[in-house]
């Protein structure tokens, strides 16, 4: 998967590149593990997915998203992607001495594996328990520069605040502050957002009222992060 930094997947990913971190979530707090990966077919991704469900159950784990990267962007250093999934797990996947059979035997059938992991917050009432396959999604990967924590977070009050009141809205459905990741460099956090779907985002983008946003999006990465990076994504359930 190329990276794409113009045109319509840029702007898919420039409505929606933070969360309101202050937000509340009704689920108890599990540890997020998101995979990404790249498979030379549609049919070997959907066996080394099958496959990876039923190892994953024995560990007390749930399969919650999983489908295609469709375009990334931004200036954190991923692998070559096309495909992801998502696990709830109810203990440390990585710190599991059957995750290392679990990794060896996916990177049998996929290539340039990368896994995140850490406790993971869910918003709404039914968090990643909710089907997602007609959502439009992102998944932002930031590194905090943590100059300034306590502005960070009036700065995502006030964006949340603004957000709130726009139709067709993004929305946060959950995010991960990591502690552990395999094959990649550790982010600080990964965030899980989405549209209701590809049409409702791009209304949202094409909706002048909502440059404001848009302002307010590229200061606070300028203000706050390091780097970001940025996956557009389409799950399968």
């Amino acid at each position: 998967m190329k990276k794409t930094t113009l045109g319509y997947k840029s702007a898919l990913i420039s409505g929606a590149i933070t969360c309101a971190l202050l937000s509340q979530y009704t689920q108890a707090q599990t540890i997020g593990v998101f995979g990404l990966f790249k498979t030379q077919s549609e049919g070997i991704q959907k066996k080394s997915i099958e496959k990876l469900e039923k190892q994953v159950a024995t560990m007390d784990c749930i399969l919650r998203r999983e489908g295609k990267i469709l375009a990334v962007q931004g200036d954190y250093n991923t692998p070559t992607v096309n495909g992801f999934f998502l696990l709830e797990c109810r203990q440390d996947f990585l710190r599991n001495s059957q995750s290392q059979i679990v990794i060896k035997e996916l990177r049998n059938s996929i290539d340039h594996l990368a896994l995140i992991e850490g406790s993971i917050n869910q918003f709404g009432r039914l968090g990643l328990a909710k089907p997602g396959n007609n959502n439009s999604y992102i998944f932002k990967l930031s590194d905090y520069n943590n100059s300034a924590p306590e502005r960070r977070n009036n700065d995502l009050i006030k964006l949340n605040n603004i957000v709130n009141t726009r139709t067709d809205k993004y929305k946060n459905e959950a995010f991960i502050r990591v502690n552990n990741a395999y094959g990649m460099k550790r982010p600080d956090e990964v965030v899980v957002i989405y549209y209701d779907s590809v049409e409702s985002g791009e209304r949202f983008r094409a909706n002048n009222k909502n440059q404001e946003i848009m302002a307010l999006i590229g200061k606070f990465n300028k203000d706050h992060l390091t780097r970001a990076g940025y996956s557009i994504a389409k799950s399968n359930r």
